[in-house]
């Protein structure tokens, strides 16, 4: 089993996953492993793609994140991420 990350910009003013609604949320592609995983999580918790604005056809990274094209950033860590965590609220 692999942990599941949920980052999102630390000005999105996201505190749970209820907060995800309305959000722009960039997740994994269709037919992954790591998709079927979030959209069980999405189901428990209502995020549909009518009322978040959900992405999947763009690679997930944290560039998005940092050039303010994404609030969430969804993925799996099977190995250290390419870009270090650090403050995504600023490029």
């Amino acid at each position: 089993m692999e942990p599941l990350f949920i980052f999102a910009r630390k000005d999105s003013n996201i505190n749970s996953m209820e907060d995800l609604k309305g959000k722009r949320l960039s997740i994994p592609p269709p037919n992954s492993g790591t998709r079927t995983v979030v959209d069980d999580l999405f189901e428990i918790y209502g995020i549909t793609q009518n009322n978040a604005k959900v992405d999947s056809t763009t690679k997930c990274n944290f560039e998005q994140l940092g050039k303010e094209a994404k609030d969430v950033l969804v993925s799996k860590a099977s190995r250290p991420p390419s870009q270090s965590s650090h403050d995504l609220s600023t490029p």
